[in-house]
């Protein structure tokens, strides 16, 4: 068995499969008394489901348990989370978790892991002179659900995955498209009105590599903010 990790992802090759491991967590967001962002935890767990998904979709992988850690109680709010989770993950096969029934909680957190299995990897697919494109447009706190309309879903990448023409798919989040180009390897960027360092929050932007005589193409197919925003010039091994 060899176990390693590559960009947000823990990795187990194990004889005849491969295990996708994706997670991610999010704190102060809810209802509670303390919570720094006021909204409903329905959204909590939708889009904290969704950020894992996607990890995992981006490379290929069929997820099949979804494991969710509430630092909550179970009634009402870990209830109305498990709703928005299961809204986004109503197709995995095995969905568990936790709740805090032992101590009065004052702030709402969450966290959430997914495992996934394939045959093979879709990473590592961009080729020198590929386009990079950015889909979706970076938001995060409040202007995430003001820009519900503009997010990437889990059907986006399941889709962009099965174009024949699409190399490497990256969600970005919180450390900003800038930073999650690096795993694309050397690149020329181009002037962009999308500001490249801030934050993505639940994965608002996705990056995808093509060649650049099909730009056009999915441009015109995508239904989110699409910009070009560089070019690989030495692709990642």
């Amino acid at each position: 068995m060899k176990i390693y990790q590559k960009r947000d992802l823990t990795i187990m090759e194990l004889p005849g499969t491969i295990l996708v491991i994706a997670c991610d967590s999010s704190g102060g967001i809810g209802r509670k008394q303390y919570d720094e962002l006021c909204v409903d935890p329905f959204f909590v767990g939708k889009l904290c489901a969704r950020v894992a998904l996607m990890e995992l979709l981006s490379v290929g992988a069929d997820p099949v348990v979804l494991v969710n850690t509430l630092c909550v109680e179970m009634n009402p709010t870990g209830k109305r989370i498990l709703e928005g989770i299961r809204s986004e993950a109503w197709n995995i096969r095995v969905v568990t978790g936790s709740s805090e029934e032992n101590m009065m909680t004052l702030q709402t957190g969450i966290g959430i892991t997914v495992v996934g299995i394939c045959e093979s990897l879709k990473i590592s697919l961009g080729r020198r002179g590929d386009s990079i494109a950015a889909v979706g447009r970076p938001s995060v706190g409040a202007d995430v659900l003001m820009r519900e309309q503009d997010l990437p879903t889990g059907n986006d990448v399941v889709w962009l995955r099965q174009l024949p023409y699409i190399g490497d798919i990256i969600p970005v989040g919180s450390q900003g498209i800038r930073k999650e180009t690096s795993h694309l390897g050397g690149i020329k960027f181009f002037d962009t009105p999308l500001d490249m360092d801030t934050s993505c929050g639940p994965s608002t932007v996705i990056l995808v590599t093509l060649p650049p005589d099909r730009v056009d193409t999915l441009a015109s197919e995508v239904k989110k903010p699409f910009h070009v925003i560089g070019e690989i010039l030495n692709p990642m091994k």
